[in-house]
């Protein structure tokens, strides 16, 4: 396994900004280690944010602006990258350059669920080795019957013909760009839905979802606008044991009352970290009082928020998106 991509990781601490450094493919102790060296395992709420510095086989990686990434999403992206072989790196490079120079693919935030899932499907794109030029390509086109007009014209006469207008005519038809000395008919490519943005592919479903702890997208979270819950932030490790443990917590501290629990628990991914939302439901008989001392009290520690704060406080950016992309499609 080889590294691929690049990332820094920033956080903050009283003194200011934490910088770290991580190559992807990285194992679980890597990874902690630079979330250490970022402060990213700190409970409280300061800046925690990630983005490409280099990658080499897919040099525009690091221009892009990326929609709230996570370390498991671009590590997954990595062993995709580093399990393709060359025909598929040239081609991903061509759909991205097809992308943003006819697309505008990355002229707003590019999403992950989009990076990852166009690794997939790359092979159902056509590729040209030692084409290179508008007229290489052209030559390209006739040695392969490609263009019925030029067909049709005697073998006697080809010598007359501009490949270099005849390749450029092929690029627009196809939507094809060049790679080094290849020609990828990017235009071709059509993206797969492999990943759904919230499990990443050929992963089982968490255990913890059998348990009573169900995974779910900050857009759902978004959608409980007017509900009631605690929200603890930085919830890294086994989830069930997370749950567990709270529970026990609210238990001594007299805060869950007549040996009622948090029997269901939602997890979800925000600025790099896993966070747990216990939602206020019928059936769980809650001290509210004690348990707004107990969440001051240990904010430091869990970096414990009320839902209806933590929507506008920190998933507001996602409220402004949604509503452009509303707009957008009004006028359109």
């Amino acid at each position: 396994m080889s590294k691929q991509i690049l990332i820094e990781l920033v956080g903050e601490n009283e003194t200011g900004y934490c910088y770290a450094d991580l190559y992807l493919p990285a194992g679980a102790e890597e990874i902690e280690e630079a979330k250490e060296r970022a402060n990213w395992n700190s409970a409280s709420n300061g800046i925690r944010d990630i983005s490409i510095a280099h990658c080499s086989d897919l040099p525009k990686l690091a221009s892009f602006r990326l929609d709230s990434p996570t370390l498991d999403e671009l590590n997954f992206l990595a062993l995709r990258l580093d399990a393709m072989d060359g025909g598929e790196r040239t081609v991903m490079n061509g759909v991205l350059q097809y992308l943003c120079s006819e697309k505008g693919f990355a002229d707003e935030l590019v999403s992950m669920t989009d990076l990852i899932n166009m690794t997939y499907g790359l092979d159902s794109v056509m590729i040209a080795s030692n084409v290179g030029t508008d007229r290489q390509l052209g030559q390209f086109v006739i040695d392969n019957e490609l263009n019925e007009d030029v067909n049709a014209i005697p073998e006697t006469s080809l010598y007359l013909l501009d490949l270099e207008r005849i390749g450029r005519l092929q690029r627009d038809v196809d939507g094809g760009v060049f790679v080094g000395n290849c020609y990828v008919v990017a235009g071709a490519f059509e993206m797969p839905h492999v990943y759904d943005g919230i499990h990443l592919p050929g992963a089982e479903s968490p255990p913890c979802e059998q348990q009573g702890i169900r995974h779910i997208s900050e857009q759902e979270v978004r959608a409980m606008a007017g509900q009631e819950g605690l929200v603890l932030q930085g919830c890294g490790g086994d989830l069930k044991e997370w749950v567990d443990g709270i529970n026990g917590l609210l238990t001594e501290s007299g805060i869950l009352r007549n040996g009622t629990v948090f029997t269901e628990a939602y997890a979800f991914s925000h600025d790099g970290l896993t966070n747990l939302l216990f939602p206020f439901e019928d059936g769980v008989d809650i001290d509210i009082g004690r348990l707004a001392v107990w969440r001051l009290a240990t904010h430091e520690q869990f970096g414990g928020t009320w839902l209806s704060d933590y929507i506008p406080n920190r998933l507001e950016d996602l409220e402004t998106d949604e509503s452009q992309d509303s707009c957008q499609q009004c006028e359109m």
